[in-house]
């Protein structure tokens, strides 16, 4: 069973005994092991864990996160020793000795109490044995706490004070006839070497001293964080956007519910099974936009968890590792790194749903008073009575809504918020359909004619297309401003790409969600912008 801690002890010492207690046994841990997931466990927990066998191979599933992990023949003592834990473990016992500060001798004379602690020999000292320590040439570099400033420190700091100095005895080679301590690194097999590896197996490879090595490792590994910590913080963005969002779908939700049962009270009791009908159309498609939205947001949660684990595990190695430890890990952790950023891409994570649906109120009969429908389903009934007149067109345009159990969103003539129009020197009319990403072309009878423009941001593609004019006094050129891409984009009346200009900023030759199109007298072009206002642009060709 684990060990209780104490009902008496300070949040840093509870938080410590939480990360050094294995999720496994529940226990403190025995002989910790790093998984390649960074993920860490006692030897004997693992080595208790079924294994899969695949073509002669066994295979362990890490208990966390599930990944699986080739078994290498030595069975888990082969996997590399958490020393990270190990390093807290020594902090935790420290600081367990330090929470009575009154209570601790000094290690030295044994009779005083202790007034410091030498993080160089692991050794509390009073204030006699510290004025002697300093005295010493042997102990002068060492590196001594006052026992003051330990207690009255925060959890992080208080370990910092203790931990010890990064210092350990030098391994000694595997390698039997060679008897060296291993003091260099080999850069071309990525491994400690010894002075007898150097003239035998490793001649031609490019090594260098322990030390220096480390300082470089150290360096390339705090920069490879940085896509870590990037993506974090993007997914933290995230999921304050879908939280955001979520709330703005359940308050248009709860608003629709309200409009419903306000409506309904007016009329007689007949008109409850109307009410019942429209309750449940509207729970449905707030459901719907939630149940997209949860996805999204358990996908981001659980992306960011795993990248905040990563950044977790590399930064104490960063901070307790010694050079020997460090560099024994450092490859793994640069791959773990690469393969978790590489599988996480935060943007396609951004809020897919809107709050975009209301009640439209159709009293039919006492069992039909209405339907819920999503802003973006309509599409083209009729257009007549077009009328051009100079400069201006005065024109009539029927929509038509389809029945709310159809979701013809995107097929040809149907239309996702359609946002703008515009009439060509033909009497052919174009609509911005808004969340198809396209502009749609009709007769002015209302016949379909065509399309152009896909979602994206290439050349020739459309993102939020949102306001949009024809140059019907000189070019004939169709003019579509895109909200998504702060551009405006030009195409032929056919759809063919021409160009484009703009991009997201506040200078004059750029836009801030640029909205409505129009072309004045002398041609030139003015778009309204949500931030800016009014903006001209001289067009020629």
């Amino acid at each position: 069973m684990a060990t209780k801690p104490s009902s008496s002890s300070s949040p840093g010492l509870l938080k410590l005994e939480e990360q050094l207690t294995c999720p496994v046994c529940l226990d403190h841990y025995a002989n910790p092991k790093t998984l390649p997931c960074h993920h860490s466990f006692c030897q004997h927990c693992l080595e208790g864990l079924p294994l899969d066998k695949k073509n002669e191979t066994y295979y362990l599933s890490c208990p966390t996160c599930r990944h699986c992990t080739e078994l290498a023949e030595e069975g888990a003592g082969a996997f590399p020793v958490a020393f990270t834990l190990n390093n807290l473990k020594e902090i935790y016992s420290l600081m367990k000795k330090v929470a009575d500060p009154q209570q601790v001798t000094c290690d030295n004379c044994t009779s005083a109490n202790a007034t410091g602690y030498c993080k160089d020999c692991s050794q509390f000292l009073c204030t006699e044995c510290i004025s002697m320590h300093k005295k010493w040439a042997l102990f002068a570099n060492h590196q001594l706490t006052n026992l003051d400033e330990v207690t009255a420190s925060d959890f992080s700091s208080t370990s910092q004070l203790l931990a010890p100095a990064k210092q350990e005895a030098p391994l000694i080679c595997p390698i039997p006839s060679h008897d060296e301590p291993l003091k260099y690194y080999c850069d071309t097999c990525d491994k400690s070497i010894c002075r007898d590896c150097i003239v035998v197996t490793h001649k031609d490879h490019k090594y260098n001293l322990i030390a220096d090595s480390f300082t470089k490792h150290k360096e390339a590994l705090e920069k490879s964080l940085n896509p870590v910590k990037g993506k974090i913080e993007g997914l933290k963005k995230v999921l304050s956007a879908l939280a955001e969002r979520e709330g703005e779908i359940r308050e248009r939700g709860e608003g629709v519910l309200e409009e419903i049962h306000e409506m309904v009270e007016e009329m007689m009791k007949v008109l409850r099974q109307s009410e019942k009908k429209l309750t449940e159309q509207a729970k449905r498609v707030t459901d719907d936009k939630l149940k997209v939205l949860s996805k999204q947001m358990k996908s981001a949660e659980m992306s960011l968890s795993l990248l905040e684990d990563v950044e977790d595990y590399v930064e104490q190695s960063l901070k307790t590792g010694s050079p020997q430890q460090f560099l024994r890990s450092k490859k793994q952790m640069m791959e773990r790194m690469s393969e978790v950023t590489a599988g996480i891409n935060v943007e396609e994570l951004h809020p897919k749903e809107k709050a975009d649906f209301l009640l439209i109120k159709d009293i039919k009969s006492l069992h039909h008073i209405g339907d819920m429908f999503p802003l973006q389903q309509c599409r083209v009934k009729k257009i007549d009575r077009i009328t051009p007149s100079g400069l201006s067109v005065s024109f009539s345009l029927s929509m038509e809504a389809p029945d709310s159990s159809l979701f013809k969103r995107s097929a040809n003539g149907w239309f996702k918020f359609p946002r703008d129009i515009a009439i060509d020197s033909q009497g052919l009319v174009y609509v911005a359909d808004r969340d198809n990403h396209r502009i749609q072309k009709f007769s002015a009878g209302g016949k379909f004619v065509g399309h152009f423009g896909t979602e994206g941001s290439g050349p020739g593609k459309l993102y939020i297309p949102i306001g949009m004019t024809i140059d019907t006094a000189a070019t004939g050129l169709v003019y579509v401003s895109e909200l998504g891409n702060n551009r405006i984009s030009i195409f032929t009346t056919d759809g063919v790409f021409v160009s484009k200009f703009g991009s997201f900023g506040n200078n004059i030759d750029q836009f801030n969600n640029p909205y409505g199109l129009s072309f004045d007298k002398d041609g030139f072009l003015y778009d309204s912008e949500d931030k800016h206002g009014w903006i001209p642009y001289s067009i020629s060709w």
